[in-house]
């Protein structure tokens, strides 16, 4: 008796089961049927004991040129003029200039400018901040915004010319490390007439741009090499013979050395 009740409890759960995953099976079938996707079939064109499905689902297509409803990007948007105060305020510049009211026009503009302050602050040191941020509000309206605000309207940039340019130096025929003195040396020595004297400030000169040269440039260089300059920087009037001898490079080099050891061991205690 104990067996053949054991034996029906469970016939009635295997049977509840069975009952209970067939309809979910037809279930599963019905509601993806319903979206549009197909069941896979066994072999025999029966249905599987395990529900597998092959999806084929039609997605929408969209043209390029068409944007999402309610989406709006940047990249369709007006570019901004100041990116420091940010959309939002251009967009109540926008709204400022529509307004027909030329009283409510002017309050809107001391309100936009009221938040541009309130983003933007300015020290105490600066005395034209107010200025400025008026400009900018011109700026940001180009110049479409009709209002009586305390200061006039900034210069547009086709406009205003700017500062001027600062007259530099010209280099002329010159190498840029030989400097402006050496310039002036040589413009000394072509009014100075025939003789000793611009014979010897000549060779000075001459020893002098040996020397400049070799301060910004490694190596030793032929005297050749710096009589020509002398004579392309003088555009022809001052030359030393060949049989005049400058300065070595050794000499030069070796100097250089001295003073930047005694540079280097100027700190250092002796022990």
């Amino acid at each position: 008796m104990r067996w053949s009740m054991h034996s029906a409890q469970l016939c009635c759960k295997a049977m509840a089961q069975t009952s209970f995953f067939a309809i979910l099976h037809a279930a599963s079938i019905s509601s993806i049927a319903a979206r549009g996707l197909t069941p896979l079939r066994s072999a025999d064109n029966s249905l599987s004991g395990r529900p597998n499905f092959q999806v084929h689902i039609d997605m929408p297509t969209f043209p390029a040129t068409t944007a999402f409803d309610g989406l709006t990007y940047n990249s369709r948007r007006t570019d901004i003029v100041i990116p420091e105060y940010g959309r939002v305020v251009h967009e109540m510049v926008a709204h400022c200039i529509g307004i027909e009211e030329r009283e409510e026009r002017n309050k809107c503009a001391a309100a936009i400018v009221s938040v541009m302050r309130t983003l933007v602050p300015g020290s105490k040191e600066m005395t034209d901040h107010e200025e400025k941020l008026w400009g900018h509000l011109y700026v940001m309206a180009d110049w479409k915004l009709d209002v009586d605000g305390p200061f006039p309207p900034p210069a547009r940039p086709e406009e205003d010319p700017g500062p001027e340019k600062l007259a530099y130096t010209q280099i002329g025929k010159r190498p840029s490390f030989y400097g402006r003195i050496v310039e002036d040396l040589i413009a000394k020595a072509i009014e100075m007439p025939e003789g000793e004297e611009r014979a010897a400030l000549s060779m000075m000169i001459a020893n002098l741009l040996k020397r400049q040269y070799l301060t910004w440039n490694k190596g030793a260089v032929e005297d050749a090499l710096i009589r020509a300059q002398l004579r392309e920087m003088s555009g022809g009037a001052l030359d030393v013979p060949a049989e005049k001898e400058l300065v070595s490079s050794s000499e030069i080099l070796k100097s250089k050395r001295k003073t930047s050891n005694n540079f280097r061991n100027r700190g250092k205690r002796k022990r």
